[in-house]
């Protein structure tokens, strides 16, 4: 006698697995970076974990280090973010400062380093089968965007801009597809663009350009992230007017920006709908890509508090989640494919299990 489990019970099945072998992953959706100790100085941060909702915070790290760019891996269970280190030096009472990479268990365990190149090496980015590091260093002079295969150590150097001159990348971003790298770039008085790179380096094309302003002003566009339909892409678009400071000009944020979504080779962006009174800094795309999350102030003060945000796609509504008096910044979401199959044999995605979505996002069928 055979037995028939409905697409139904499939479903149900899946979620009980998760629950059962997953916990760890399903209680901590959000990795992000706070001040809220009060034990932690000034410019100096943790690494904290909570749900998407905004509860369950935990605190993962605690040696009291400046850390930047929390990052989840593919399948929730490793963290990599950076770490300046700071070395007094020998012969002098000056200070050698560098920032590497590091990545731990996601439960803040057997934390270890993966960079050791004494100078700038930051914004990992996870290749999609958790087995490569994309990230930016200038170990090898000016600022370029290196692979690290994570079995062996070794590095490829992926972008080539120092042949261009006073050119400074930042923030890549690998794509879903696992073909292509998003980042940021900067020529001195022109403001940032976004570009696009085979993960060869070949074909490295812009997705948005540099723009000039009125006033000795530039327009930057920093902070992409892929959607995980692996074709539209989140930015931060911000103005920056040339301010007199007494006798030095310096460029000062004017705006409190925008978050915006283009899709290669498509001319206008969208933008999202947001309240004025925030000052938006970096944001990531959540639940399969029909929310995104991200952290901002409510005025333009520097020293202001940051808090983490949810914006809902669909409905547009806004949801604080870090809701705390400190400095909360640098959200990554969890979007872990995971080993549950329904009739179709295709792996279920967490965000597609919790709210019955396809890969095609809501919003995007409007």
């Amino acid at each position: 006698m055979r037995t028939y489990i409905s697409k139904k019970h499939h479903l149900l099945l899946g979620i009980i697995c998760l629950c059962v072998f997953s916990s760890t992953f399903l209680n901590a959706d959000i990795v992000f970076l706070s001040d809220r100790d009060g034990s932690v100085p000034t410019y100096e941060c943790e690494v904290y974990t909570m749900t998407d909702f905004g509860g369950n915070v935990q605190r993962l790290t605690n040696d009291l280090l400046y850390k930047a760019r929390p990052k989840w891996s593919p399948n929730g269970r490793k963290i990599v973010f950076a770490v300046e280190i700071v070395k007094p030096r020998q012969n002098d009472w000056e200070q050698d400062q560098t920032v590497e990479l590091f990545i731990m268990d996601a439960t803040g365990k057997n934390k270890r380093q993966l960079t050791d190149y004494k100078h700038l090496s930051t914004h990992p980015t996870w290749s999609p089968n958790g087995r490569s590091i994309a990230f930016m260093s200038n170990h090898a002079g000016g600022p370029e965007i290196y692979k690290m295969d994570l079995s062996d150590g070794n590095i490829f150097q992926i972008t080539n801009n120092v042949a261009e001159g006073g050119v400074m990348v930042q923030a890549p971003d690998w794509s879903p597809g696992g073909d292509k790298i998003v980042y940021a770039r900067s020529m001195p008085r022109t403001g940032t663009e976004i570009y696009i790179t085979d993960i060869s380096g070949r074909n490295n094309r812009p997705l948005v350009k540099a723009e000039k302003l009125l006033k000795e002003g530039v327009r930057i566009h920093t902070s992409p992230k892929w959607h995980p339909d692996n074709e539209h892409i989140l930015y931060r678009n911000a103005s920056l007017t040339m301010v007199q400071n007494g006798n030095i000009a310096v460029l000062e944020i004017v705006d409190h920006g925008a978050l915006e979504i283009r899709k290669e080779f498509d001319a206008k962006p969208q933008k999202l709908k947001l309240p004025n009174n925030l000052v938006f800094k970096t944001g990531c795309w959540a639940e399969n890509g029909n929310a995104v999350i991200f952290y901002a102030s409510l005025d333009d003060d520097p020293d202001a508090n940051n808090d983490i945000y949810r914006y809902d796609m669909l409905t547009h509504n806004i949801r604080n989640l870090s809701n705390h008096p400190s400095k909360n910044y640098s959200p990554h979401w969890i979007n872990p494919v995971y080993p549950v199959h329904t009739r179709d044999k295709l792996p279920v995605q967490w965000a597609q299990l919790k709210r019955g979505h396809h890969h095609r996002t809501a919003w995007q069928t409007q």
